[in-house]
């Protein structure tokens, strides 16, 4: 299996030598820069910051899957690779701190408007 690192052989104080050493049964390529010209004969992409629009999903021949090595898709063109059957997912464990912050918040702050919303629920009817 051909995976495609959109970035320099050594970006993030060597992150692909880290994935190569886990799963040495696949062939990593590194772009060698923060983008990418084609993805003809690559199974699998880490976009990393590099723009994957429409046109560069077009240049596919076997892409099944963009494996974002973060939580950022907002570069992919998420609706073109659904589009051509090609999974796209992302591991959002870098900013889950902030995320868990935020729902607390949230939550605080609906909590203090209970009252304010008790009403509108008891208004619902769902038929």
């Amino acid at each position: 299996m051909k995976i495609l690192f959109a970035a320099p052989e050594n970006a993030w104080g060597g992150f692909l030598d880290l994935i190569r050493a886990a799963v040495p049964e696949h062939r990593f390529e590194a772009t060698g820069a923060f983008r990418v010209d084609t993805l003809e004969g690559c199974d699998v992409l880490i976009p990393t910051m590099t723009p994957i629009t429409r046109e560069l999903l077009e240049s596919r021949d076997r892409l099944k899957l963009i494996q974002q090595c973060g939580s950022g898709l907002e570069l992919v063109d998420v609706a073109a690779a659904a589009e051509n059957d090609i999974w796209v997912a992302n591991v959002p464990t870098d900013s889950s701190g902030n995320a868990m912050k935020g729902i607390v918040a949230q939550v605080a702050a609906n909590i203090r408007r209970v009252a304010d919303n008790r009403e509108p629920l008891h208004q619902f009817d769902p038929r």
